[in-house]
């Protein structure tokens, strides 16, 4: 994946990685939970264009012909008034809820006065709004809630924390989640992310127990950069996944130091001793800090990490499907934050999701509460 200087991420930063909320509450993180708005399709924000559909002006439109107009804008602004009264100012919601304040009154405006030329300049400033406040509230380093997967010791969902890694100023970010979420081998006899038992994981398994219907059109398709590490020459390929795991050259841009690489298991993970399915341990190795292992999408070779091995012995592991086989080695980030490589079929790494958004969905689907 490449970079541009101008994007906003952890790259080049000379202090320790500092984390934190894009509410503004002191909570960590945002919550999907909504409070009094009432008014489904906020997803009709925006289409595949990533151009604005205005559900007010629909509604209204709607209303006026059934001769409710009045009864619908003092209804629904009532709503959004009681909304932003009951979070902090200042707060993520409570920016968006003013916004959607003055937006009604506008749409009650260009109703009664037909003024198509009106609506137009009202759904671009609306735009630009919505861009302001994703470049302003959502910078690398902060913390977001996007769908559900099992933390607490006794499996108990909750919201998955992620951290995004960067904004890249065109609406989407790239997130990776704060906490290992889960323990698996990466694969029994690869180290080539493509044909990896952790990459389907994590594209089935994972994608589809973590994120329900409407989250899913929040997570952008990624085109995903691997190497294939031969005996005297590597190869490129790309791949396309909805989840990955970050690359050594990822690990190395996103984190300036081993410290900030550093990562601790859900509270889920460290609890449950015992394979639960053939991809999935459960269960992850702790350090005295509470911190664990986790892995890279990166291959390695035997002797990348090992300087003591001599020139004569790597005629040894020619190929994934040699008598040493069993030395097929991947990428991991240590509990200590340092990268190095292990064995692909050790069970005791954690697994640290990665993915890409469209922050312009995810917070229509913030707002948007589904009828009962």
């Amino acid at each position: 994946m490449r970079r541009d200087k101008t994007h906003k991420s952890y790259a080049g930063r000379k202090t320790g990685l500092k984390i934190h909320s894009v509410n503004g509450t002191g909570q960590d993180g945002v919550s999907s939970d909504n409070k009094g708005f009432t008014i489904g399709g906020l997803f009709r924000f925006w289409d595949a264009g990533n151009k604005i559909n205005n559900p007010f002006l629909k509604n209204m439109q709607k209303a006026a012909e059934e001769n409710r107009l009045e009864e619908y804008f003092q209804h629904t602004k009532r709503n959004f008034e009681e909304s932003y009264k009951s979070y902090k100012a200042g707060s993520l919601y409570a920016v968006f809820y003013e916004m959607f304040i003055r937006d009604i009154e506008e749409a009650y405006r260009i109703i009664k006065n037909g003024g198509e030329e009106r609506e137009l300049k009202m759904l671009q400033e609306h735009d630009r709004m919505i861009m302001k406040i994703i470049d302003e509230r959502m910078k690398a380093g902060s913390i977001i809630k996007f769908g559900r997967y099992p933390f607490g010791e006794d499996g108990t969902e909750k919201p998955v924390k992620w951290i995004i890694l960067e904004n890249f100023g065109d609406g989407t970010a790239l997130l990776l989640s704060r906490y290992c979420l889960d323990a698996a081998e990466f694969s029994p006899n690869t180290n080539n992310w493509e044909n990896s038992r952790i990459r389907l994981w994590l594209n089935k398994d994972f994608y589809n127990k973590a994120f329900n219907g409407k989250e899913r059109i929040s997570i952008i398709e990624s085109r995903i950069e691997c190497v294939k590490k031969g005996f005297l020459w590597d190869s490129n390929y790309t791949v396309n996944d909805n989840v990955f795991l970050l690359s050594k050259e990822e690990a190395e841009k996103y984190f300036c130091s081993n410290e900030e690489r550093r990562c601790r298991p859900a509270p889920y993970v460290k609890s449950v001793k015992k394979i639960r399915d053939m991809y999935t341990t459960g269960y992850v190795h702790e350090d005295e800090n509470g911190m664990c292992s986790y892995w890279l999408r990166s291959p390695v070779r035997y002797w990348d990490y090992s300087s003591y091995v001599v020139p004569v012995l790597k005629l040894l592991f020619l190929s994934e499907n040699s008598i040493f086989s069993h030395v097929n080695r991947a990428a991991y980030v240590s509990s200590r934050g340092f990268i190095s490589g292990f064995y692909t079929h050790y069970r005791g790494f954690g697994v640290r999701a990665a993915l890409r958004i469209n922050l312009k969905k995810y917070i229509a689907f913030l707002l948007y509460m589904p009828e009962k």
